[in-house]
This record gives structure tokens, sequence and C-alpha cells, in this order.
């Protein structure tokens, strides 16, 4: 799979739920993914580029750690993706 729409390196690739995934690339953004269609659903800015990134699917919860920052970037994606 090409991962094009990122405009740098991917560095994780994560089963999110049943027809989703999630991707983050040194571009410091997240990208959620229609597993079916291939397509982006939407992209999470961030302003470092993650060296963690951890699903819960079960809580629907996304979280990364930025590799120049001290912050856990989290979100609650059950009502948003």
């Amino acid at each position: 799979m090409d991962f094009d729409e990122h405009e740098g390196s991917v560095y994780h690739a994560a089963r999110f739920s049943e027809n989703r995934f999630v991707t983050s690339s040194q571009d410091q953004t997240i990208k959620i993914w229609d597993a079916e269609e291939l397509r982006i659903i939407t992209t999470l800015e961030v302003n470092d580029y993650i060296t963690v990134l951890e699903v819960i699917p079960q809580k629907y919860l996304l979280a990364a750690i930025g590799h120049n920052s001290d912050y856990l970037f989290a979100w609650d994606a059950y009502d948003n993706f």
C-alpha cells in the first residue's frame, strides 16, 4: 500500500476499528483511514512527528507521543471518526 497522502515517511500504522486504521508520519500528521475504500477520513495535525502511537479500539481512544515534545496527544474518537 502506498501512503502518498503523507508528505513524509510513515512511522506507524495500526488498526483502529473494524473498518478504520490510523497512520502517523514525519509530516506531523495522524491520518484516519477507511480500510475498505483506502481513503482518508480525517487528518489530525500535531506540532511534532509521532514516535509512539497507541490505539485502544474498544474505547475508541488514540494516543500519541511526539519526538521533540513532552506532551501526550490524546483523542476520544468515539463520536468523531
